[in-house]
């Protein structure tokens, strides 16, 4: 999947027109989860490098669940190909194909001569002998400020799920949302999977959005929101399961506001 850098919504959204999928207008940053696209690395890019160095790829690395679903070929057919964008405001991104240095990715400012912070563009079209796995070094000057790393196997994936928030307020109004989807053994959430994840809560909570969700449905990653019980304080606990993946959990404590 690779990213788009023309202008869209903030977020996905409901509607009827003729261009939705599924009754959901596609054309935002972020999903209806809130969870940001590949396209929004050209945004998340344009910042300060001094005060958050940013190397955000505009795609997902993202080798298929079964060895064969390509065919023999499928190991080579599921790369972004030779025009990968990666979204940064460093001076420079070393590029690696596991041992293999690709190449040194400058800022396209010829393509892009009015962003402080153009894209970079890379070819990651993969050899016979390359192993899949991409890291990307950031470098002001001399100086490495940022590393990412992409697993190119599925075999270490792990089923996550992740709070915004630790604490919440218990007045029945404050909510937090919680990211649910796979990831490779770096942390980076894949952009598809096939699982089915379940999620339970236990605690002074509600939990806001579908129990059951098919993930081949959401982009590899989905979230639901937990709202506070008004006056009810403590832990609450969500947990996310899946016939393939280890359950994991997840805590957000709601506290009583102390009185002024």
């Amino acid at each position: 999947m690779t990213g788009n850098p023309g202008p869209r919504s903030e977020f996905d959204y409901q509607s009827n027109m003729p261009a939705a999928h599924r009754g959901i207008k596609t054309s935002g940053l972020g999903d209806v989860f809130r969870t940001l696209k590949p396209g929004a690395a050209f945004h998340r890019s344009q910042v300060d490098p001094h005060v958050l160095p940013v190397v955000e790829p505009a795609f997902t690395w993202d080798p298929p669940e079964r060895p064969d679903a390509y065919g023999s070929n499928s190991v080579r057919v599921w790369t972004p190909g030779r025009r990968a964008f990666i979204g940064t405001n460093c001076d420079r991104v070393e590029v690696y194909l596991g041992s293999r240095h690709v190449e040194t990715a400058l800022p396209d400012r010829a393509t892009y001569p009015h962003l402080e912070h153009p894209p970079a563009v890379v070819n990651l079209e993969l050899l016979p002998d390359d192993e899949p796995e991409l890291r990307l070094d950031g470098y002001l000057e001399d100086k490495l400020v940022s590393v990412r790393r992409f697993a190119g196997d599925r075999s270490q994936d792990v089923l996550v799920l992740r709070a915004d928030d630790e604490i919440i307020e218990a007045d029945g109004i404050d909510a937090t949302r919680m990211v649910f989807g796979i990831a490779d053994r770096y942390g980076e959430l894949r952009g598809s999977s096939s699982t089915v994840v379940r999620l339970t809560l236990q605690g002074p909570g509600v939990l806001v959005g579908d129990a059951q969700v098919d993930l081949s449905q959401a982009g590899g990653a989905a979230a639901i929101w937990v709202r506070s019980v008004r006056g009810q304080a403590g832990p609450v606990t969500v947990r996310a399961s899946s016939i393939h993946y280890s359950s994991v959990a997840a805590v957000v404590r709601t506290e009583a506001r102390s009185a002024e």
